[in-house]
């Protein structure tokens, strides 16, 4: 059963793990900047999945969105402080957020169109946000 204690301490430990491979935060700084929320939203959203219980439908499509963020994100070429690493480093946050939000929604996600009229869906899904 996971808590909020257990998601922060497994984002720090995941946030430690490429230093079992050589990388430090020092020299390796392009990396970490690039993949920091492939370390952290995997487990909030793993935490919205088991909050809310999800399908496994749900779970798959979500899965997919991250490994596939991963992917991209690491196998584009990317030149060592250019725009690719910078807008690399800004979107890729920004993406997986929407992918959160399906997690949060839970089986909503088909009727937010109809519900995000409504202030309190709206009032709910920013409250995470801010």
């Amino acid at each position: 059963m996971p808590s909020s204690p257990s998601v922060c301490g497994g984002g720090g430990q995941l946030y430690k793990l490429p230093t079992l491979f050589g990388m430090q935060l020092d020299t390796d700084a392009g990396f970490y900047a690039h993949n920091l929320s492939l370390f952290v939203l995997p487990l909030l959203t793993g935490y919205f999945v088991w909050k809310r219980r999800l399908d496994t439908g749900t779970l798959r499509w979500l899965a997919l969105a991250f490994v596939a963020a991963a992917v991209f994100a690491n196998v584009y070429p990317l030149a060592p402080e250019g725009s690719t690493e910078v807008l690399s480093a800004l979107h890729l946050p920004i993406a997986l957020w929407l992918v959160v939000g399906v997690a949060y929604a839970g089986g909503r996600w088909g009727q937010v169109g109809a519900a995000w009229t409504s202030f309190v869906s709206r009032a709910s899904y920013s409250s995470i946000t801010c």
